[in-house]
């Protein structure tokens, strides 16, 4: 194994080294400026570690994907990221007309230096989780025309609707690649998927700087990529059975059949008494389905049948899953095993949800206090969003020794949402005297989200909730600041969720000149979420382990 890893790293430096001229500039100018390319290239592992038994295989029933069982997952993973910008018309003064790609291509080593890792992902997961496939590695390509106050743009895109950073509160328009990716550690550019669309500006002559945008998205419908089974990032081993449900999601998946498939929205942004703000509403399918065969339709569903069937998730930690586990139910006592059966017939469904949402953004000098006036020299972030008629299924406990919950039908609720952020600047003594008197960054972050006519018996899994919790708080702090010219860099943040998650991360990043970027990150977890925990069963992510170390060398052109 070590020779393998020594082999993979000295080749995959050397490509980076060569592809790239070590004098290479900032920014590559061809064609007399008229094209401008940046890009980068990186080496990220990523190393799992203090996992639990269940996580690893171990245990009565020892359930793995495909034979394997995970011992310590990690990614090893090969990046090359470009940005290229073509001016293919300018008139000095007047209308423009520019063409804009971001390309990538990736290569995850992890499954085929490790045999464990390569066994315990299905070769179809598996070969769809290393590199990205035909117009995947196109993440953006559009058409951006200028007259006036008019843009225009057409093409594939990502578009960031929202301003705070802890929670995705009103920004919902693209979905995110969540397989191999992890906020803290990858850009939000690497998470979300983009599609082809066109999106409209129009700038007024108001004093507010009232400006009018309007998307529209005729035919490309996305949702979110999961991680495969036996991903570092998915260590919940079903012996198959959640492969089969991601390949049911995929075949599920709503598909175009003309314009009233459609999705789109607008924004309305201005700016009044020093406040940033904007208005928006957008109608598509949400990122995620529900189930919509709960046994009605026999044999041929993920219907519940058996006992011993629900004993082995629950045993195992899988309580979530579950939900959706007809086919796994066999009979433990004889030791027989059977794969999951793939469902002849629907078993999801994508519904439509109405987004409305509002941003406001303003920097404040000082605030007034029982008429004293306090400087605090602070942006503030704001966020709300209003989700109508979301889609939930219900459930209702079967009683068994362990927390066993079966489907029952589903339903509509509405869910409202809100966050903060401050950003404040500091200049502590006992650190500007030895970071070259640079100041140090805290943004303190609060987030909230309540589901209207909440009930026990709603599955509300993704919602971050422990058992019967009608909202979902979420609680962040973040530090950062610079040292050595710039050259070193360092954050801390810690979040923590009331139903019982939290985590701490740290970032190291030394940057050497322009181009070289070292990146070390530990991050350690934890939570009162457990397989035996009935407190939580059914809500939040069953894994009590997601303590990480990253390293990442970066090229930057």
């Amino acid at each position: 194994m070590f020779k393998k890893l020594t082999l993979v790293l000295t080749l995959s430096f050397l490509v980076a080294f060569f592809i790239i001229p070590i004098n290479a500039l900032a920014r590559i100018y061809l064609f007399d400026n008229k094209v401008e390319i940046t890009g980068k290239i990186e080496e990220k592992v990523l190393l799992k570690y203090h996992m639990k038994g269940y996580e690893r295989g171990k245990g009565r029933h020892r359930y793995k994907a495909n034979g394997g069982g995970m011992k310590n997952p990690s990614v090893f993973k090969t990046h090359l990221h470009i940005d290229a910008l073509w001016h293919i018309y300018n008139k000095e003064g007047g209308t423009t007309l520019d063409f804009y790609t971001l390309w990538e291509w990736f290569y995850d080593f992890a499954p085929d230096i490790r045999g464990d890792i390569h066994r315990g992902m299905y070769s179809r997961d598996r070969n769809r989780y290393q590199t990205p496939h035909g117009e995947e590695m196109v993440r953006e390509m559009y058409l951006n025309y200028v007259s006036g106050p008019w843009t225009l743009r057409v093409g594939k895109q990502m578009i960031v609707w929202g301003e705070t950073s802890l929670k995705r509160t009103a920004d919902v328009i693209n979905p995110l690649d969540i397989r191999s990716h992890m906020m803290g550690i990858d850009d939000w550019e690497d998470f979300r998927k983009g599609q082809w669309m066109f999106r409209g500006f129009y700038q007024t002559s108001f004093k507010n700087d009232l400006t009018f945008e309007i998307i529209w998205i005729p035919y490309d419908i996305e949702v979110m990529s999961m991680p495969p089974e036996g991903s570092v990032f998915n260590t919940s081993y079903t012996m198959g059975f959640y492969s089969q449900m991601l390949r049911r999601w995929k075949y599920d998946e709503p598909k175009p059949r003309g314009l009233h498939d459609s999705q789109g929205g607008f924004r309305l942004r201005g700016y009044n008494w020093d406040w940033d703000w904007t208005l928006m509403w957008y109608n598509g399918f949400d990122a995620t389905p529900i189930c919509v065969d709960w046994g009605q339709h026999g044999s041929g569903s993920y219907a519940p049948n058996t006992k011993s069937g629900w004993d082995f998730f629950n045993d195992n930690g899988l309580g979530g899953f579950n939900l959706f586990a007809g086919p796994y139910n066999s009979d433990s006592s004889a030791g027989i095993w059977k794969r999951p059966a793939f469902p002849t017939g629907r078993q999801f469904r994508y519904f439509r949800t109405d987004n409305f949402g509002a941003t406001a953004t303003k920097y404040f000098y000082d605030v007034t206090l029982f008429g004293k006036r306090i400087p605090l020299e602070a942006i503030m972030r704001i966020e709300f969003s209003y989700k109508k008629d979301v889609h939930f299924n219900k459930q209702v406990d079967t009683g068994g020794q362990a927390d066993q919950w079966a489907i029952i039908g589903r339903t509509k609720r509405d869910i409202l949402g809100y966050a903060i952020e401050i950003d404040k600047e500091f200049m502590p003594w006992f650190i500007c005297n030895y970071n070259g008197q640079r100041s140090v960054n805290m943004t303190l972050g609060f987030f909230q989200d309540w589901i209207f006519n909440h009930d026990h018996n709603l599955y509300a899994m993704g919602y971050d909730r422990g058992y019967g919790d009608k909202n979902s708080t979420n609680f962040s702090l973040s530090i950062n600041t610079d040292w050595m010219d710039s050259e070193l860099y360092t954050m801390c943040s810690y979040a923590y969720n009331t139903s019982g998650n939290g985590f701490f991360w740290a970032f190291l990043q030394y940057g050497p000149g322009d181009h070289w970027r070292f990146v070390v990150l530990p991050r350690i977890t934890w939570s009162n979420v457990g397989t035996k925990n009935r407190k939580h069963s059914g809500y939040v992510e069953l894994s009590d382990s997601n303590n990480y170390v990253v390293f990442k060398i970066i090229y930057q052109f």
